[in-house]
C-alpha cells in the first residue's frame, strides 16, 4: 500500500492501529446499535447523550450506539479471559450541540479490562502520550485524579444534586461560586480549604512538586499528587509534547475512580482524547464486582479534523 495515496486521517489511523496492535491490543468490531436498556441503564454515564431509537420488526428497542465503552463491556463480560485488550474504530451517534441534529462521529479507542485485578494505569497511559505524539502538532496530555473526592464523606453526604454542582464549580475554577456554595452547605473547614486548593493544583508536574509541602495536611490530596507525578515521570514529553496536572479536571464518582486524562492538540477547539479509570461501571457487568478494573481512552476524529482532515 502506498501510504502517499491516503489522507493524513487514513494514515493516522493506520499509525494509531498498529501502536495499538504492538502493544497487545486486539481489534474488536462493533453493531452500529445496541439495545436501548444497556444506554438508559447508564444514562449518567453518557451524560445526558441524547439517543437515536428504533424499534425492530419484533418491538424490540435498539439505540444507534452514542458510546463504545458500554458495548465492549457488555461483550468483555461473557468472554473467558481475565484480561481483555481491545481497540475500536467505530462511529457513535450523537446530537450536534450546534446544529441540534444527531450526527456520526469517528472514534478510535482502547479498553483494558482486567475482570480479577486492577487494570495497568502506566501502559494506557504510555499510549494516549504515544498517540497524542503521532499528531503533527505540538499537544499537551492533562492528568487528573478523583480521589481526593472519591474518599471524602462531606462530599457523599451531599445529593447528587449538589454533587453535581460542586463537580461543575471546580471544572470552572468558580473560586467565588465554590466558596458561597460550600459555605451554603455548611462545609466543614478542612474538607472547605482542601476543595479550594484544588483550584491552585494546576502545572507542570515540577510544579506541582512544588507545592506538596503545603499538601500534608490534606492526606487524600497529597497522595493523588504523588501517584500523579510519578506516573508523569514515566512517559515520554519534549518541548512539543507536553504533560500538566490540572485537579480541575473531574467526572462523576458514579462511574470513574482514580486517574482521569485528557489530550489536547494546537489547532482544535477542545480536547482530543479523553480517558480514565472506569472500575465501578465495569464491576456492574462482571460477575467478580469487587476487584475487577478497567481503564482506557479513545481519540475523537471529528476533533481533529483541522489537522488531520485534508488529503494530500
Amino acid at each position: 500500500m502506498d501510504l502517499s495515496l491516503l489522507s493524513r486521517q487514513e494514515r493516522l489511523e493506520i499509525e494509531l492501529s498498529l501502536l495499538f496492535t504492538e502493544n497487545g491490543f486486539n481489534r474488536i468490531k462493533l453493531s452500529q446499535f445496541d439495545e436501548y436498556e444497556l444506554f438508559h441503564q447508564h444514562r449518567a454515564f453518557l451524560s445526558g447523550e441524547q439517543m437515536l431509537t428504533f424499534t425492530d420488526p419484533r418491538g424490540k428497542l435498539y439505540a444507534l450506539r452514542p458510546d463504545v465503552t458500554l458495548s465492549v463491556l457488555k461483550q468483555a463480560a461473557y468472554q473467558p479471559e481475565d484480561c481483555i485488550k481491545v481497540y475500536y474504530k467505530e462511529d457513535v451517534f450523537r446530537m450536534s450541540a450546534e446544529t441540534h441534529s444527531y450526527e456520526a462521529g469517528r472514534q478510535i479507542g482502547i479498553e483494558r479490562i482486567e475482570k480479577k485485578n486492577p487494570s495497568q494505569e502506566s501502559s494506557v497511559l504510555m499510549l494516549a502520550q504515544k498517540a497524542l505524539m503521532l499528531l503533527p502538532v505540538d499537544t499537551v496530555l492533562v492528568l487528573s485524579h478523583m480521589d481526593f473526592l472519591d474518599r471524602n464523606e462531606w462530599f457523599h453526604s451531599l445529593r447528587e444534586e449538589d454533587q453535581i454542582d460542586v463537580l461543575h464549580l471546580i471544572s470552572r475554577k468558580n473560586r467565588s461560586d465554590l466558596e458561597k456554595f460550600l459555605t451554603r452547605k455548611a462545609c466543614p473547614s478542612e474538607d472547605y480549604e482542601e476543595l479550594l486548593k484544588v483550584l491552585d493544583l494546576v502545572g507542570s508536574p515540577d510544579s506541582i512538586e512544588e507545592k506538596l509541602e503545603s499538601l500534608i495536611q490534606y492526606p487524600d490530596l497529597f497522595s493523588a499528587c504523588l501517584e500523579l507525578i510519578a506516573l508523569s515521570r514515566m512517559l515520554p514529553a519534549d518541548d512539543h509534547h507536553r504533560i500538566m496536572i490540572d485537579f480541575s479536571l473531574v467526572n462523576s464518582l458514579n462511574y470513574y475512580n482514580g486517574l482521569i486524562f485528557q489530550g489536547f492538540a494546537e489547532g482544535c477547539r477542545d480536547y482530543v482524547l479523553s480517558g480514565g479509570r472506569y472500575d465501578r461501571l465495569a464491576r456492574q457487568f462482571m460477575p467478580d464486582k469487587e476487584s475487577c478494573g478497567a481503564i482506557g481512552f479513545a481519540l475523537s476524529l471529528d476533533v481533529l479534523e483541522p489537522i488531520v482532515g485534508d488529503t494530500l
